[in-house]
């Protein structure tokens, strides 16, 4: 059962190219600008099913949360467009799947609107009780998300959040 659809949009005043390769191209460089995410890596284990993917998968590690095995299931360069599943260590069992799809879209030359789309898939009645909790966090992350995305996008530098947040485990 679908437990969730959430999409949040951002404009960012930059290239559509640019943004796109932030989250296409460089997919396993997440941690380098995305709050919560401490380190990012390659998981070889996953196949690359996609022409032009960087990879078929990879690991993050979000602190005290765990780590996340984020698998890419579309990718198509020419539409600016990713989406990969995700498994958390932390979340409950009867979260079956989480899906992050990312687009970008040119309006001019200099703007270009970042989206990003959570489904959130369930199997359990408790779930449904537990919704709006769910709902408010992925929220809360979709909105910091696009922030982090969008300062990078248009100044190379990290957001003020992620600058605060970069230090929180050392490798």
């Amino acid at each position: 059962m679908k437990l969730l659809n959430l999409k949040a949009t951002q404009e960012a005043h930059i290239s559509a190219d640019k943004a796109w390769e932030i989250i296409g191209p460089q997919f396993l460089h997440i941690s380098d600008w995305s709050r919560g995410i401490y380190r990012s890596w390659n998981n070889e284990n996953v196949p690359n099913r996609f022409e032009g993917a960087p990879a078929g998968g990879r690991f993050t590690f979000l602190g005290k949360y765990g780590n996340a095995d984020e698998r890419i299931i579309h990718y198509n360069e020419d539409q600016m467009e990713v989406t990969w599943s995700a498994k958390l260590d932390f979340l409950p069992n009867f979260v079956r799947s989480i899906k992050h799809a990312l687009k970008v879209r040119e309006i001019d030359a200099n703007l270009c609107l970042l989206s990003n789309v959570v489904t959130v898939e369930a199997s359990s009645i408790t779930a449904v009780i537990l919704k709006r909790q769910f709902e408010r966090e992925f929220r809360e992350g979709i909105d910091k998300f696009l922030i982090d995305w969008k300062v990078y996008a248009e100044t190379g530098e990290v957001s003020e959040a992620k600058k605060i947040d970069m230090f929180k485990y050392a490798f």
